[in-house]
């Protein structure tokens, strides 16, 4: 019955903390390890820890992540949010393959473009991306889209599907940059 008494909170005795509840090396109470996971690709995605070569192997009670290029040098960046600890920026200062970056601007839809979907095609591989404005508990996204085209110094097309309907279409879009979009006005085909 104490294991289950204690789950949840730190152990006490006389008011003070003595530690916080523990399960082998697994804290129940966060305080455990950050996780960093690269996807190697495949179907489906094989998932390898890579916490340690980033940084971010870190024991804390993180409770959200946001992911975003800070320094627009076109690999992406961690802001880390810890139960009472202060934020953390973690900047990846890896070396980035190629990559490209959309900010879009709606003007039929609303002005942040949110909802609207992104399809990027090289090739016959295609990346899809949603305009959201948060990614789970105490995160919020970034409004920009992030693709990594590894070698490829080009997208062969990039299709924006605006929320109000309208379609873009962009053709051999030049890696390695911020492209700024902004939604026509009229609805296009």
């Amino acid at each position: 019955m104490d294991f289950v008494e204690g789950v949840g909170r730190p152990s006490r005795s006389d008011g003070e903390v003595l530690s916080w509840v523990r399960v082998d090396d697994k804290s129940l109470n966060g305080n455990e390890r950050n996780v960093l996971l690269r996807n190697l690709g495949g179907d489906p995605p094989v998932l390898v820890p890579a916490d340690y070569v980033a940084g971010v192997d870190r024991i804390e009670d993180s409770r959200g992540v946001g992911v975003l290029d800070v320094d627009l040098d076109g690999d992406l960046d961690l802001v880390v949010q810890g139960c009472e600890k202060p934020t953390v920026l973690l900047v990846n200062q890896g070396t980035p393959g190629n990559w490209l970056e959309v900010r879009l601007r709606g003007t039929r839809s609303n002005r942040d473009a949110i909802g609207a979907r992104l399809e990027a095609r090289i090739g016959d591989r295609t990346m899809v991306r949603e305009v959201t404005s948060t990614g789970g508990y105490i995160t919020g996204r970034s409004l920009m889209s992030h693709f990594g085209l590894g070698e490829a110094t080009s997208l062969d097309e990039l299709l924006v599907l605006w929320p109000s309907g309208t379609r873009t279409v962009l053709r051999n879009v030049a890696a390695n940059r911020l492209l700024v979009l902004e939604e026509p006005a009229a609805l296009g085909p």
